[in-house]
């Protein structure tokens, strides 16, 4: 049980690592645009 929810916080944090990496190289590429 405990992996279980090891497996989804871990998945969910790697979600959120992704999208703030997009986030960012898209605000770069944009410019001054946040």
């Amino acid at each position: 049980m405990i992996g279980l929810y090891f497996g989804l916080a871990s998945s969910i944090i790697a979600i959120i690592v992704v999208l703030f990496l997009i986030k960012s190289v898209v605000s770069k590429e944009e410019g001054s645009d946040v």
